[in-house]
């Protein structure tokens, strides 16, 4: 992992000059059933909107024999307006189960106020625009693809999602929802089928398991503070083989609530949430905890 990140930092090189910037990122969860996690990105850009971004994603529990890492890197151009992605990852084969993922996705800003690296939703989000009234409002796309290998089956498993995000800064406070839609698969999902055993859901701090079919989730940030900026966020999951009718039925959810809160420090900024994770009737709800740091110049 270590050489990874290290290869694509390097690979940035060419980057750095005038009006560069660099941000990077560490964090760890921790929490019920043996959970531990670790999470961090290193990102490189320049004044002309390039950037590059290697990141990644490990956990371990109980009932896992090895830990899962995800490694990933971003390839984006970032203007006051608009901005563009391009996201790949893989997932080497442990405890039976891999993948591999990519995805693109664009972001237009309708009254753009932000700054560097800042959308109100999306791959993106960050925050940005201040002032009286609606100060910015943003509206995006995404379509990605994950390929789920198992040790189990000899056909490897497509899975297509396209999501559809908006966010919107007004009166000082942050809202911004997500809303994700299973477009296809490569093969019928039944219960007969084994589990992919990672996976991330927008709007929470931890990795679950499941084929899904459609998400929402919905966040809150309270950014008129000084310093401090406190957040809450809400995760509604359905699963594939759950009976579906019509938008996130009541029957068979997963749900997440977090509540959390962000330091700035000029350079430094420090993160600390809260999760409840209920996995849906008949399972007992769970709680996790994160703390993270990053720097930014």
């Amino acid at each position: 992992m270590k050489k990874l990140i290290v290869f694509l930092a390097l690979a940035a090189l060419p980057l750095c000059g005038a009006h560069a910037y660099f941000d990077g990122s560490l964090g760890a969860v921790n929490g019920a059933h043996g959970y531990s996690g670790m999470n961090g990105a290193l990102e490189l850009g320049t004044g002309s909107g390039l950037y590059i971004r290697p990141a990644f994603d490990t956990y371990k529990a109980d009932g896992l024999d090895s830990t899962f890492a995800t490694y990933m890197g971003r390839v984006g151009y970032d203007k006051a307006i608009f901005s563009l992605g391009a996201e790949g990852g893989v997932t080497p084969k442990q405890n039976g189960y891999g993948n591999i993922m990519a995805s693109g996705d664009a972001t237009v800003s309708l009254s753009p106020t932000g700054g560097r690296g800042t959308r109100l939703a999306g791959p993106r989000a960050g925050g940005g625009g201040k002032g009286e009234g609606i100060a910015r409002v943003d509206i995006g796309a995404k379509l990605s693809y994950t390929r789920h290998d198992f040790d189990t089956v000899s056909d490897k498993i497509g899975q297509t999602d396209g999501t559809l995000f908006a966010g919107v800064m007004i009166l000082g406070t942050q809202i911004s929802a997500s809303y994700t839609k299973n477009l296809s698969y490569s093969q019928d999902i039944t219960n007969a089928l084994p589990e992919p055993l990672k996976v991330m859901l927008p709007g929470t701090m931890i990795n679950t398991t499941g084929y899904i079919n459609q998400i929402l989730n919905a966040r809150i940030d309270f950014t008129m503070l000084p310093l401090v900026t406190p957040f809450a966020s809400y995760t509604a999951t359905q699963y594939k083989t759950d009976v579906a009718s019509g938008i996130l039925p009541g029957a068979n959810l997963s749900r997440a609530y977090q509540l959390g809160v962000r330091v700035g420090l000029n350079m430094v900024n420090v993160n600390a949430a809260y999760q409840v994770f209920d996995p849906g009737e008949g399972h007992t709800s769970a709680s996790y905890y994160s703390l993270g740091a990053g720097i930014n110049f």
